[in-house]
């Protein structure tokens, strides 16, 4: 019954696709960020090709995700600070 999991510690920012628990993309699966972009460093993105669920990454400004919950949807917002590099990732996702 879950619909999105947020994960903090990884030094980066990731939007994973709705996927199992294997990793395979799914549409009955759990979408998953990633947001360890409020402190002191940033991580290397790592080797490509990137996994095909991936989509939306960065590590090149410190942020935050800013999420509005509503009763049969949410809507997510990449939030940086105004003197870090642009980036942007924003969207509306129905629940189950």
């Amino acid at each position: 019954g879950v619909d999105v999991q947020l994960n903090g510690h990884n030094h980066i920012y990731h939007r994973w696709a709705p996927q199992t628990v294997d990793g395979i993309r799914d549409p009955n699966g759990i979408r998953q960020f990633t947001v360890g972009t409020g402190g002191r460093s940033v991580y290397p993105l790592g080797k490509k090709p990137r996994p095909e669920n991936l989509l939306a990454v960065q590590n090149k400004s410190f942020g935050v995700i800013e999420m509005t919950l509503r009763l049969r949807a949410y809507d997510f917002r990449w939030v940086g600070l105004p003197t870090e590099r642009a980036f942007q990732d924003s969207g509306t996702v129905a629940c189950r």
